[in-house]
């Protein structure tokens, strides 16, 4: 199956009124009092304080974002990001579920935004502008979210009349293109993998630190994700995801809630000073 069968690449594209202001007149004054011109220095304002729908648009937003990276993988510097095939109609379902739930809460702010105007106007007292506010409507418009899917671009697919010869120096340069952007997805999950091994790792060195079981099963759980993300087909790296579960899952079932078992611990110990070895080689060889 080629890699455009096996995934595409879409971005995520979500819109929050930042509530930030920049006011010319104050940025000027300052300039002026100490004798500066008044390109060195902008006096940005915050409109609203306190708000506390504007701060949940927010925390779901970023919500929204930490599945979509979970899920995708580094492809280019414009924002796009690998999505492998068999997250598609998941990550497109959740997606609809996301935005819905922004739309609502879009909506809820917008309901109490009057009442957060007048709660801020004595704080402001005179940098309060009314003309720096928009209305419900315009505000409205400053608010998205949207997915969007692309397929892989590939060098058979450019088809603008020129000669055969730079036609296939084009074609070229983007199935390299494609190569690079596929290593650094490959890079990232190995770096995935190479963090939650580390924290936990140094976790279990600390003879007093505490462990939970937790700890252990997000560790699998990012080896059960690894092998649906390796669009790459990197043999290696689905060798170690199952040997990362054959490892651990054994010792999870044994600790059965008592994290504070020697052996289990012990055994842990042993197992991630060996993964952390091999995770660091390989990281190395791909940086």
């Amino acid at each position: 199956m080629s890699l455009d069968q096996r995934a595409m690449i879409s971005a995520l594209h979500i819109s929050i009124w930042t509530a930030v202001k920049h006011d010319r007149k104050v940025s000027n004054d300052v300039a002026a009092q100490h004798g500066a011109p008044s390109t060195v220095g902008r006096y940005n304002k915050q409109l609203l304080q306190g708000a506390a729908k504007l701060d949940e648009l927010r925390t779901l937003a970023g919500q929204i974002r930490q599945q979509f990276y979970k899920v995708t993988l580094p492809w280019s510097d414009e924002g796009f990001r690998l999505l492998p095939a068999h997250f598609y109609f998941d990550l497109t379902t959740e997606m609809r579920v996301f935005e819905h739930a922004f739309e609502s809460r879009v909506e809820e702010f917008l309901a109490v935004y009057p009442d957060y105007i007048e709660q801020v106007r004595p704080a402001l007292n005179g940098l309060f502008r009314e003309e720096d506010y928009p209305s419900v409507e315009k505000l409205r418009k400053k608010f998205g979210i949207k997915l969007e899917v692309l397929p892989i671009p590939t060098g058979e697919d450019f088809r603008v009349s020129m000669s055969a010869e730079e036609r296939a120096r084009v074609a070229r340069e983007i199935d390299a293109n494609v190569r690079q952007s596929l290593q650094r997805g490959t890079e990232d999950l190995w770096n995935r993998m190479k963090d939650v091994v580390s924290h936990l790792a140094a976790r279990l060195q600390d003879p007093n630190g505490r462990y939970h079981t937790s700890m252990v099963s997000n560790v699998c759980d990012l080896a059960d994700l690894l092998p649906k993300l390796n669009v790459s087909q990197d043999a290696e790296l689905n060798r170690f995801a199952a040997e990362v579960r054959a490892d651990l899952l054994p010792v999870i079932a044994a600790v059965g809630g008592e994290p504070e078992r020697v052996g289990s611990k012990v055994q842990l110990v042993r197992i991630h000073r060996r993964k952390h070895q091999r995770l660091g080689a390989q990281c190395a060889i791909g940086a």
